[in-house]
């Protein structure tokens, strides 16, 4: 993704509070994505990926992964 050192996660986390499972995770660089796709444009909703659940979403998974950064693309 975006040449960047990617790689699809299978590993689900659990620190005693939350559990996830992450999509890909740039360890290097200590960053995260939280990757959202749609089968039709007309079903996709680009005001979404701010929607106030993925935020807490996205700050669950930099818990589990130490992570400095998460972005939704």
């Amino acid at each position: 993704m975006r040449g960047l050192g990617i790689e699809k996660n299978t590993e689900r986390r659990n620190n005693g509070f939350i559990t996830g499972e992450r999509d890909s995770f740039d360890a290097s660089r200590r960053r995260g994505h939280g990757l959202k796709s749609s089968w039709l444009i007309a079903t996709f909703a680009i005001a979404d990926c701010e929607d106030k659940l993925y935020e807490w979403q996205m700050r669950g998974y930099m818990a589990l992964w130490d992570a400095d950064e998460w972005e939704v693309n």
